[in-house]
């Protein structure tokens, strides 16, 4: 795939560089703010080979599907066409009255800016889970012959992730990244280890609010000291009054850390299996409905405190991942059903969608066949339910998150996981069918 071409076609279809005012992605969309909607080229855009589906967000900002991989590289073709890079500009799309939009809005924001924080790290984390998918296929005298241990590379990780958190949240929150490293270092002189489990989960926790009380901070600062001093003065005084701030919500921190984990523990590791087979079908049931609100996104800290306090391990990641697996057992009953009624066009959206659905790549199935399909996101998610209790029953545990569907199984802490996991894929898959094969009705799925 050439790239540059891409870029050039999708700039093109946005009304040139001129109406673009940011470009960002994730691991499978371009995120694009545009000043104008009436001169973006809708069917140009949805005619680009190469985009799978563009999907216009409540907020304004156009979504563009291209693939896990294809993000990034279509994302830089992009940046180098454009004369300056612009990082996440406020819309100008309009804005939704009222105090609850407005909460709303901001809360969205909010979690789009964490979500966005953790993005980066997703090669991080697959490149240890894939290792560690590797020393399970290697002999046991290999590894205890190597002159490292396998068993302290989690806490590398670990650090390499506070690492990584203390960078981006700097720089998505609108500070200097280097700051934020500044602030890191500093912290861990403040802070004193409470325990081996909410050690690096406090420091995640302060990391995150320091650097956001940071950028807010710096820009008001900025404003009062003279420009001849800004060199001098602006940054110091920000992180020392940064510094002040974090370490009198020290305690407050630790008992959010504390509590985190506490609940982590409780629904995955500590309850009974009935309760974890209902927490299960409950978090896949409700997962599409929370990503259509973008409310997922607050799941990926969820993910860190616990790959932080249990070394390594991830609980909720495999959960959700069901709901995946339900929108292929969904995407299978519209197949049957467009069949019947000679929806070719539908047909034709399943068939090219199915196989990378399968492989953790659902978004072009959800835009294209299931969320325009009456009822069914919400009949994938009740149906994949099933799948998600299994999980949640057995304590299927990844080591990292990020790959889900068949991928997913590179990610699993031990072989043993393997026939475990495949199973609820498995009851997520036919869970979803049966579902779809009783309620969609031939009607919903007609040309």
């Amino acid at each position: 795939m050439d790239y540059e071409i891409l870029a050039q076609e999708i700039l093109k279809a946005l009304g040139g560089e001129e109406n673009l005012t940011s470009a960002t992605h994730c691991m499978t969309r371009l995120r694009m703010k545009v000043r104008a909607n009436d001169v973006v080229g809708w069917q140009e855009l949805e005619a680009i080979s190469g985009v799978m589906s563009v999907v216009k967000q409540a907020d304004g900002e156009i979504h563009l599907i291209v693939g896990a991989g294809h993000a990034q590289k279509t994302h830089t073709a992009l940046q180098s066409m454009l004369k300056s890079t612009s990082t996440s500009p406020e819309t100008l799309a309009p804005k939704a009255n009222g105090a609850l939009a407005a909460i709303q809005r901001d809360l969205n924001k909010m979690l789009k800016k964490l979500h966005a924080i953790f993005i980066p790290l997703l090669p991080m984390m697959t490149l240890f889970g894939m290792l560690h998918f590797i020393t399970l296929l290697l002999p046991a005298s290999m590894l205890e012959s190597a002159p490292m241990p396998w068993s302290i590379f989690p806490f590398l990780f670990s650090t390499l992730m506070i690492l990584g958190v203390a960078f981006y949240s700097s720089q998505e929150l609108g500070a200097h990244p280097l700051m934020g490293f500044g602030l890191l270092v500093l912290i861990l002189f403040l802070v004193d280890p409470p325990t081996d489990r909410a050690f690096l989960g406090n420091i995640l926790i302060l990391t995150l609010f320091g650097s956001y009380f940071m950028a807010k901070l710096g820009h008001l600062v900025r404003k009062f000291v003279p420009n001849v001093l800004d060199l001098l003065l602006s940054n110091l005084i920000t992180l020392l009054i940064t510094l002040q701030v974090v370490f009198i919500l020290q305690p407050f921190a630790l008992g959010g850390t504390l509590g985190m984990n506490w609940v982590i523990s409780f629904l995955f590791y500590d309850a009974h299996f009935m309760i974890r087979a209902v927490v299960g079908y409950l978090f896949v049931a409700t997962f599409l409905w929370l990503v259509r609100r973008g409310i997922h996104h607050l799941f990926v800290l969820f993910y860190a405190m616990e790959f932080l306090a249990r070394e390594g391990q991830v609980s909720l990641f495999p959960i959700l991942a069901m709901a995946g697996a339900g929108q292929v057992g969904m995407a299978m009953a519209i197949w049957v059903k467009a069949r019947t009624t000679g929806n070719v066009g539908l047909v034709n959206h399943v068939k090219k969608a199915l196989p990378m659905a399968m492989l953790g790549m659902g978004e072009p199935l959800t835009y294209n066949v299931t969320q325009p399909t009456p009822r069914a996101l919400l009949l994938s998610g009740l149906g994949a339910g099933i799948g998600g209790a299994w999980i949640a029953v057995m304590q299927v545990k990844m080591v990292a998150w990020g790959a889900s569907g068949w991928l997913g199984i590179f990610l699993l802490r031990d072989l043993s996981m393997i026939r475990l996991y495949a199973i609820g894929v498995l009851f997520a898959y036919v869970g979803a069918f049966i579902l779809g094969v009783i309620f969609i009705k031939r009607w919903m799925v007609r040309p």
